[in-house]
């Protein structure tokens, strides 16, 4: 176990990694595993900004290592056979395609609480800029709902 993933990738013995952090965190971990020549699977979001997202594709092109990047929803059977339709005119044609996603709520506005002792908060929050720790801004506990780090700001 490796409390600092650049530990991990001095590895030798390690071809590949999957990189599934807290979507704020996949970055850096994939231009270090780039560099390390290690190839990877990252879960989506690939990246917060486009300046970042060049920074990766930069490293990984660089690097000639595989990168596969997880949108396993855009594979399943539903959206593959929508897609069929669409492609072969079977719905008409065209005119106009509206995308709606959905929004984060802003959550509730919690007080700041003390760091558990096992928690490396500061490597927790990465390039995030820094914001007060919270239980359900981690992790929260009563259920598996989208954690609060999604509503932290990002360096741009």
């Amino acid at each position: 176990m490796y409390s600092d993933y650049r530990e991990m990738l001095l590895n030798k013995d390690i071809d590949a990694v999957l990189i599934s952090t807290p979507d704020h965190w996949h970055a850096l971990p994939v231009i270090d595993a780039a560099n390390a020549g290690k190839h990877i699977y990252v879960q989506k979001p690939f990246s917060y900004t486009l300046d970042e997202g060049r920074k990766m594709c930069d490293a990984v092109n660089k690097s000639g290592i595989v990168l596969q990047i997880g949108t396993q929803q855009r594979s399943m059977e539903q959206f593959r056979f929508a897609c069929e339709l669409v492609r072969n005119g079977r719905i008409g044609k065209l005119n106009r395609i509206e995308i709606g996603l959905p929004i984060d709520p802003s959550g509730e506005v919690e007080p700041e609480m003390p760091v558990p002792p096992n928690l490396n908060y500061d490597m927790w929050l990465g390039s995030t800029p820094y914001v007060y720790y919270t239980e359900k801004r981690v992790h929260p506990q009563a259920d598996f709902d989208r954690p609060g780090w999604l509503r932290c700001p990002v360096n741009t």
